[in-house]
């Protein structure tokens, strides 16, 4: 994806500026060894925290673990998380709502990512039940939806 968007990617960890730690399906060692030797002078960003991700028969690992692996190596949190519900998505959020927040709908299937974002920003949340957080997680959980719908289909009862 960085390629894509003109991102030079270097091979030599020593050359290397930044760090971005994502979804891996290819995740080894040697990238780890390489990623974490890379920090030695580069900055460290992650994409996202999320632990797992829906799949046809059940979660996978998603770019969480990977995140977690390095900085756990590295003793060292990411400089930056891009992706929600990190300060950076946040920002960009607040700054197209611009004072219309409880007007605006976050729409998730996480309370830690995509309910924690909308909260952070100050919008209206609903969160789904079709994908990873369930009802017990949401009676459970210190993030507070201020929706909680079986399906995706019921957000037009929101509007």
């Amino acid at each position: 994806m960085l390629t894509a968007r003109g991102v030079p990617l270097v091979a030599d960890p020593d050359a290397a500026e930044v760090v971005v730690a994502s979804i891996d399906r290819e995740f080894t060692y040697d990238r780890l060894r390489d990623a974490l030797w890379a920090l030695d002078g580069a900055a460290f960003v992650a994409t996202d925290p999320d632990r797992t991700i829906p799949a046809a028969d059940r979660p996978v690992p998603g770019s969480g673990p990977v995140v977690a692996a390095l900085a756990e190596a590295a003793n060292r949190a990411p400089d930056a998380m891009l992706g929600k519900p990190g300060r950076t998505a946040a920002e960009a959020v607040e700054s197209r709502v611009a004072g219309r927040g409880p007007e605006c709908l976050v729409v998730g299937d996480r309370l830690d990512t995509d309910i924690a974002l909308g909260d952070r920003a100050g919008l209206t949340t609903a969160l789904v039940l079709s994908g990873v957080s369930t009802r017990a997680d949401a009676e459970r959980s210190d993030v507070t939806p201020d929706h909680v719908l079986d399906s995706v289909a019921d957000v037009e009862s929101l509007l």
